[in-house]
């Protein structure tokens, strides 16, 4: 039992670190795209997308954490259908964070106009600008970072339970 559940959160942490950066990569394409044109990767850019990986990384924490006890009452439930139910239990809870960083990545994206004004990723990060990429990176981390509660409510809400054994 207690490898079963080893070898199911071993293989959520290889799966959600590929998936966060296929998604962090899916997000900043047309800026990664022209960060290889140019064989030069600004430190900027760096910062950027270790900012990105961080914030990613607090929300898949807390949809680990969540599997984690999920796993627990799958484990004592005994369904007949494990696997499936942990399958489907782990996309949710993948789904759910990554859901909540793309809304987040875009509101953030908002955001930043009203704070910095109208502008654009691709010149900025070009021309280093350590100030804009860190005030960005940082207000998506602390408005993720605040989210993480609620979020961590939403899953325990959407997960699996026991069901009483009296009546």
């Amino acid at each position: 039992m207690e490898q079963t559940k080893f070898t199911l959160l071993l293989s959520y942490a290889v799966i959600a670190t590929a998936l966060s950066i296929t998604v962090i990569n899916l997000l900043i394409r047309g800026l990664r795209r022209q960060m290889l044109k140019k064989n030069v990767v600004p430190p900027s850019f760096g910062i950027w997308y270790s900012l990105l990986l961080l914030t990613l990384s607090v929300l898949s924490y807390t949809a680990f954490h969540q599997f984690n006890l999920a796993l627990d009452v799958l484990l004592l439930r005994n369904p007949d259908q494990f696997w499936l139910e942990c399958i489907k239990t782990a996309s949710l809870y993948l789904g759910i964070s990554y859901m909540v960083f793309v809304i987040w990545f875009y509101a953030i994206g908002l955001l930043n106009g009203i704070i910095l004004g109208n502008r654009k990723d691709l010149p900025e990060i070009e021309s280093n600008n350590y100030s804009y990429v860190l005030i960005k990176g940082v207000l998506l981390f602390s408005s993720v970072w605040l989210l993480v509660m609620p979020i961590e409510n939403l899953l325990r809400l959407l997960g699996p339970r026991l069901e009483p054994l009296f009546h």
